[in-house]
């Protein structure tokens, strides 16, 4: 159980890891830091999965 529960924190890290790899590609460190300017700019599940909706709707200033 305890291997289970680290392999998908690995998954977590690994998918948060290409997300930020993503979105810095695209739009620069800057572009990074709006994850984080506030609730409605955190990514979705399928948005950590596929960034390019993520900077998509923060170009369009759309909250989730």
């Amino acid at each position: 159980m305890r291997l289970l529960g680290l392999e998908l924190k690995l998954r977590q890290y690994e998918t948060g890891r290409r997300f930020c790899d993503a979105v810095v590609a695209e739009e620069g460190p800057a572009g990074l830091a709006r994850a984080w300017s506030g609730p409605a700019a955190l990514p979705s599940a399928e948005e950590l999965e596929q960034p390019a909706l993520w900077t998509a709707r923060m170009r369009a200033g759309i909250a989730p």
